[in-house]
């Protein structure tokens, strides 16, 4: 979908250096179309990069620095960069991050759920890149009730990329409900988000319908988790 009245892209160039990625982003005009002066503008700068009597070398190196100072280049955050990588290497089969294993591990509890500090977020996301993997979600159904609110909210945010199982999204949901005797606005947002692309649409709107109902549900960091990732649930009245 556009954001911000542009086009967020990512060029997965595969070399036999390994692979590249371009991250762009265009303006729309008003029908949600390329601006073509702007994506004109953008091939033009890049041409001026880029030669074709290069050898095999030289164009690996000209492509690493192909969008150097080009104004429609960005660099994501680090959170949606480890999501990215992980989403790639499970599309390209080159295998998860050195995160991975010791992510896995503190989810299934061996490290202490006091250890989250230790846990590198990139490990996370290949967690949540690879739920048919390994036992992960039936890992992370045990795992939910007892997580720390940090961790919760990184797994949460990575979940929001993926469509996740009933197992799953019923966990999040008690953890959410339990959170609402005592409400906790960061928690209610994360799991939100984490429940967000269910496959089962009854799953957020479950949720979204409990949130509402509570007072805490006027707190910025709700509302723009329900506007932001489980819009579709405001379909209903």
């Amino acid at each position: 979908y556009p954001l911000d009245r542009q086009a967020w892209v990512a060029l997965l160039l595969q070399q036999q250096s390994g692979h590249l990625v371009w991250f762009l982003r265009l303006p729309l005009d008003e029908q949600g179309k390329l601006v073509l002066a702007a994506r004109d503008d953008f091939m033009q700068r890049l041409l001026e990069r880029l030669s074709d009597n290069l050898n095999a070398a030289q164009r690996s190196e000209s492509l690493q620095t192909a969008l150097q100072d080009n104004p429609y280049s960005f660099k994501p955050r680090d959170d949606r960069m480890a999501i990215f990588h992980a989403r790639a290497a499970v599309l390209t089969g080159t295998g998860a991050s050195k995160a991975y294993a010791h992510a896995q591990a503190y989810f299934s509890g061996n490290l202490g759920w006091d250890q989250w500090p230790f846990v590198g977020y990139q490990g996370i996301a290949d967690i949540a890149l690879r739920l048919g993997e390994a036992g992960n979600t039936r890992m992370l159904v045990a795992a939910i009730p007892q997580l720390p609110l940090r961790p919760f909210e990184a797994l949460c945010h990575c979940l929001e990329n993926v469509e996740i199982d009933r197992d799953l999204g019923d966990a999040l949901i008690a953890r959410a409900s339990g959170a609402l005797r005592q409400p906790d606005p960061a928690l209610l947002a994360a799991a939100v988000r984490g429940v967000a692309l269910a496959a089962d649409p009854a799953l957020p709107q479950t949720l979204v319908t409990r949130v509402l109902t509570a007072p805490c549900s006027i707190a910025p960091d709700i509302l723009a988790a329900i506007g932001g990732r489980a819009w579709e649930s405001l379909v209903q009245p």
